[in-house]
């Protein structure tokens, strides 16, 4: 699916919009409308991610190597 700012625009306004008390957020992607529900923040996150991934605007993931040995 191609995606353009627009599309990033709009879902980046729908995730700061449930901290000001819309229950429901509404946005359109292509040809699709998507709606989600104020507690569905982390599927905006993630649509927000597969977007950017597919403008080329998104950040490098980060990996973390964790440190073996003991504690005292």
């Amino acid at each position: 699916m191609s995606y353009t700012q627009a599309n990033l625009d709009s879902i980046e306004a729908a995730i700061l919009k449930p901290g000001t008390g819309t229950l429901v957020v509404e946005v359109s992607v292509a040809v699709q409308r998507l709606r989600y529900e104020a507690t569905d923040v982390e599927k905006l996150q993630a649509l927000k991610y597969a977007v950017q991934a597919d403008l080329g605007t998104a950040p490098p993931l980060r990996t973390y190597a964790k440190q073996g040995g003991r504690c005292s």
